[in-house]
């Protein structure tokens, strides 16, 4: 998510000769927790802006190349999206229980442009009176309910089924 960020502290916290911990203590944080949130960041995991926000002044951060750097990383994101949507093939993911999905493959007879597969997945929900979450792409899913099987809620990431 944020690798060039992440190095980017990671190299002017060391540069400063701070570890972790002080890190964490100068932005106000408690040690633990702190650690956590800085490790996150440059790993490059998580882009917590709060935690940013704190850790600009710590570190004499300069926030012109915070945007550039973003900014890259933001275009790293969007290339390995892309990356992912070559060979992408639709899904649905029932839901079981909480928590407890089943993947089930889209039959090869349904024409894959997102106004057939929708409708596919609208048709599969009432007729098994269960959620369906209908995966259009590597980020991109769209919830449909058996109770109103106009209603669509979109939504970044398609959960992980427990069961194939």
């Amino acid at each position: 998510m944020g690798k060039h960020l992440g190095s980017y502290i990671e190299q002017e916290r060391i540069r400063q000769g701070l570890r972790r911990s002080e890190l964490a203590t100068h932005a106000g944080w408690r040690s633990t927790k702190g650690c956590r949130k800085i490790t996150a960041l440059e790993r490059g995991e998580e882009v917590d802006e709060a935690a940013l926000r704190r850790l600009v002044p710590v570190l004499n951060l300069n926030p012109s190349v915070i945007e550039m750097l973003l900014e890259r990383d933001r275009q790293d994101l969007l290339a390995e999206i892309k990356r992912q949507e070559v060979g992408f093939q639709p899904y649905m993911l029932i839901r079981l229980l909480a928590a407890v999905f089943m993947r089930v493959e889209i039959p090869v007879d349904v024409e894959r442009d997102e106004f057939h597969l929708r409708e596919f997945a609208r048709a599969h929900a009432e007729h098994i009176r269960r959620q369906v979450c209908l995966a259009v792409g590597p980020v991109r899913c769209v919830w449909i309910s058996p109770d109103d099987p106009n209603e669509w809620v979109e939504d970044a990431t398609p959960p992980r089924p427990l069961f194939r």
